[in-house]
């Protein structure tokens, strides 16, 4: 059995490495459905087309409630979780009060809490809309546009920018 588990992180960190996130959030990843059950992360339409389609400078026009965000959000935190020293931002509105960023930060919390334990990932810091990968040494951020505690000074290897229509 561990042989089998071992190869299966090994096989979903290669991928990830070779740009295919998408067995890594297949296998390991775990989101709440419509009905409030806890899933295996399984890439509905939209996703599989835009994880097919993915350039790695996209500009997607979505619907909303199609599961594009949530689908960016599996592909940072899977990112950051395999690369060492990525860096890696979700940038949210700041006008509703902080909502939508509080949202996507539960879904990363969600991944680290519900992956099997055999595949969880140490956590060197969290902080409220931080997070740091101890074995790879990659960190998530989760943030507003113009927050003067967010986004200053760093690099960012990925980013995904929620709402941008809104930032104008």
């Amino acid at each position: 059995m561990a042989a089998s588990t071992e190869s299966l992180l090994d096989h979903c960190i290669a991928q990830v490495h070779q740009g295919n996130v998408r067995p890594f959030i297949e296998n390991l990843l775990f989101v709440t459905a419509k009905n409030n059950a806890l899933v295996p992360f399984h890439l509905n339409r939209l996703q599989q087309q835009m994880d097919s389609l993915s350039t790695g400078r996209d500009y997607w026009i979505k619907y909303r409630q199609g599961g594009s965000s949530l689908y960016n959000l599996g592909k940072l935190f899977s990112l950051a979780v395999c690369i060492p020293h990525f860096t890696a931002a979700a940038i949210g509105l700041s006008t509703d009060s902080g909502r939508t960023v509080a949202r996507m930060f539960r879904h990363v919390e969600q991944f680290v809490e519900t992956m099997p334990a055999q595949f969880r990932p140490a956590i060197e810091h969290r902080r409220e809309r931080y997070i740091e990968f101890r074995d790879t040494q990659s960190q998530m951020f989760i943030g507003t546009v113009g927050s003067r505690e967010f986004g200053r000074s760093e690099t960012y290897h990925a980013l995904m920018v929620t709402e941008l229509g809104s930032f104008t």
